[in-house]
């Protein structure tokens, strides 16, 4: 994405707060997991992302989706609400990456609702998850973000993870 869409983005969230995420956010699941998700992700606040690496981030969030399952999505999707933006992103990323059968429909569907978010960041970052996860199942959600997209090179990442996800079939 753009740094012009990054920083309008970034100004625009900053007088909105942690708006990005907390509207999407159903009933409030296990307790347990929740506490669990905080402590990672308040671990990872300064933790650096980097493309292709594993990070204790991401490896800890990957063994907690598979030793928990569709409850640690659930928890996840809760603990994004009010989480540092850039973890929130890598998160997002991490579970389009996750080889779990068993978490598949529940992942697809957080990254698919993250589509809606108010912040590109976050919708970004769903589409790339969206986009590892190759399920022709977003396809519906993807036309539908593209035709809600403001920011036209967001829109083309869509368009570009729309037009992989037709190939897939």
């Amino acid at each position: 994405m753009s740094d012009k869409i990054v920083a309008a983005d970034k100004s625009a969230q900053s007088r909105r707060g942690n708006a990005y995420w907390h509207d999407m956010v159903g009933s409030e699941p296990d307790r347990v997991l929740i506490n669990k998700l905080r402590r990672l992700f308040l671990g990872a606040r300064n933790e650096i992302f980097e493309n292709g690496m594993d990070s204790y981030f991401s490896t800890n969030l990957h063994h907690t989706i598979r030793e928990y399952g569709v409850p640690a999505v659930d928890a996840l999707e809760w603990v994004m609400h009010d989480a540092d933006l850039g973890v929130v992103e890598e998160a997002l990323m991490q579970i389009g990456h996750m080889a779990d059968d068993n978490t598949h429909s529940s992942r697809l569907s957080l990254l698919v609702r993250a589509l809606e978010s108010t912040n590109a960041s976050v919708r970004d970052a769903a589409s790339i998850g969206i986009e590892a996860m190759e399920d022709p199942a977003a396809i519906g959600n993807l036309q539908k973000a593209i035709d809600c997209e403001p920011y036209e090179d967001l829109r083309q990442n869509l368009k570009d993870v729309l037009t992989q996800l037709h190939d897939t079939r």
